[in-house]
């Protein structure tokens, strides 16, 4: 099957396959009109077959389809993914991990859509009860890949089931990248928009992994739950004809008597670059930003921690493919 691979940024990709895209926005979905699907295709660029055996949905809505069989060298593959509107509201976004045999994850695909509910009371549409008659959409609002001078908005809704009004603040942390529009009182049956937004610096040399919590009060106090976001600053790279490509070993390592190692090899045709890590305190290591590595070259990243610690260094690179990658050690 030929089809043409687009260069779009993936979103903390871990293996040797290649998908078409990694994202789907379904636009419209009614809820009463029941499920869509989208197939993503994927290619296989490592040296060895691979094959999907697992995947992990974010939600019970989407499902995974996919051939178990081996996919060669060069071959390629696809993933459909089933989403199931029932119970959604407003702009949705839902991912599902794919693993192969080994638990080595292949790959994070996600979708999104804006759910016209079918009409239903508060209580039947939104799946969270943060307080007292009072529900929200999600919970979980994931940025993904956010461009240097870039702001993006993701809205989630607050729904009111009582039959007085009710007081909302909401209350972040000290994030200068993060702004926050919420209503501030919502009527008996309401239901309004949250409005969250993270801005980029145009700063070229300014990438970072952002997560926040929003912590949702109403009249006066605090609810059951709190909303969290994340975001990726990344530099928007230009798809070029010579091009690195990123790829580590293994996907996740394990630590013995404190020390680790993942190698990070290029199988492009140009200078693979780690422009930032992000290092955990407790972490030493041999990598830092500026590394680079030469086509069909590779670096092992050595760390050393105290034995029973867990840790993730986030690297971002100039792979287009894969301009964020976490290395994770357990």
């Amino acid at each position: 099957m030929i089809f043409s691979f687009l260069l779009s940024v993936a979103n903390a990709q871990n293996s040797d396959i290649t998908f078409d895209t990694y994202q789907f926005n379904f636009g419209t979905v009614y809820e009463e009109e029941g499920s869509v699907y989208h197939i993503f295709m994927f290619r296989n660029d490592g040296n060895e077959a691979v094959s999907l055996t697992f995947a992990n949905p974010s939600c019970k809505c989407i499902t995974a389809n996919f051939s178990k069989n081996q996919v060669p060298p060069g071959g390629t593959g696809e993933v459909e993914i089933t989403f199931a509107p029932s119970g959604n509201f407003g702009e949705t976004f839902r991912s599902v991990e794919l693993f192969n045999s080994k638990n080595q994850l292949m790959g994070v695909l996600e979708i999104s859509a804006n759910v016209i509910p079918a009409n239903r009371s508060i209580q039947e549409r939104f799946y969270y009860s943060i307080a007292d008659m009072v529900y929200a959409s999600r919970m979980n609002i994931p940025f993904g890949y956010v461009y240097k001078g870039e702001s993006i908005t993701k809205t989630f809704y607050l729904a009111n089931a009582a039959s007085k009004n009710i007081e909302i603040k909401i209350e972040t942390s000290n994030n200068q990248y993060l702004t926050v529009d919420y209503p501030h009182e919502i009527k008996p049956n309401g239901e309004e928009p949250v409005n969250i937004t993270y801005s980029a610096p145009s700063d070229k040399d300014y990438f970072a992994t952002l997560i926040d919590t929003l912590y949702i009060y109403v009249n006066g106090n605090k609810t059951r739950m709190n909303a969290t976001t994340k975001a990726l600053f990344v530099k928007e790279l230009d798809a070029k004809s010579v091009q690195p490509s990123m790829r580590t070993y293994p996907s996740a390592a394990e630590c013995k008597d404190g020390k680790g190692e993942i190698t990070i090899y290029n199988d492009g045709k140009a200078d693979l670059e780690i422009y930032q890590a992000e290092i955990p305190p407790n972490v030493k290591t041999n990598l830092q930003a500026g590394l680079l590595i030469k086509p069909n070259e590779s670096f092992i990243v050595k760390i050393s921690l105290k034995n029973g610690e867990k840790a993730t260094l986030n690297i971002f690179t100039n792979d287009t493919l894969r301009p964020y990658k976490e290395l994770i050690f357990n």
